[in-house]
């Protein structure tokens, strides 16, 4: 403990506080301790925790995705930070500690452009899916379409960006072949041109792949 005779503009040694006062080489000096952390976490602390490393593993492998559908522009914020702040509190769903993604409220891409659609899927034989959609609204025909298809059993991921312009209209994707059977969730989105704008990532629900 420290102790001090003359006000608080007068010298002390040890601990005051949360200050502390020393003598080094015949000059005094004082600081101030740093904060301590809390050793024992709230419940609500434990569980954004929980939520935080959830989100971050379903985004890592959405890179590019993300990075294209969350540019970081002037903000100071990078592509992972929008994209947490946009995901965190709306997609993820459950109690703690058994919490999971939200999947038809994932997004990774939020911008200007036309939404996707009248937008319609169809399993195909052989693993394949076909994708129809409108080439209608305020939007060029030759935005980009993006896919995302996501196998949870085999939680692995499929991307697909510059797939078709949107002027096509209708786009058949080859998955994997042995992804037959296997539930998957889909998302699609549309791209510039020239890549400065995007439209919000639409997610399509799910099925089983023939």
């Amino acid at each position: 403990m420290g102790i001090y005779n003359e006000g608080i503009l007068g010298f002390f040694r040890g601990k005051v506080g949360r200050v502390v006062g020393s003598v080094v080489r015949g000059v005094h000096y004082m600081k101030g301790l740093g904060d301590v952390r809390a050793d024992n976490p709230t419940q609500a602390q434990l569980d954004q925790r929980l939520k935080f490393a959830l989100m971050t593993s379903f985004l890592r492998p959405l890179h590019g995705l993300v990075k294209t559908g969350f540019p970081a522009g002037k903000t100071g914020l990078t592509s992972l930070n929008k994209a947490m702040a946009a995901n965190l509190n709306e997609a993820i769903t459950g109690s703690s500690p058994n919490f999971s993604i939200d999947y038809s409220k994932f997004t990774y891409s939020k911008g200007n452009l036309q939404k996707p659609m009248g937008v319609s899927i169809d399993g195909a034989e052989n693993s394949r899916l076909v994708y129809n959609w409108e080439n209608a609204g305020a939007s060029a025909g030759t935005d980009q379409l993006t896919l995302l298809v996501y196998n949870k059993t085999k939680d692995l991921y499929v991307l697909l960006p510059n797939a078709a312009p949107r002027s096509a209209t209708t786009y058949t994707l080859q998955l994997p072949l042995d992804f037959s059977d296997d539930l998957v969730h889909l998302w699609l989105s549309f791209v510039a041109a020239d890549g400065k704008d995007v439209s919000d990532s639409f997610y399509m629900g799910s099925l089983n792949v023939m």
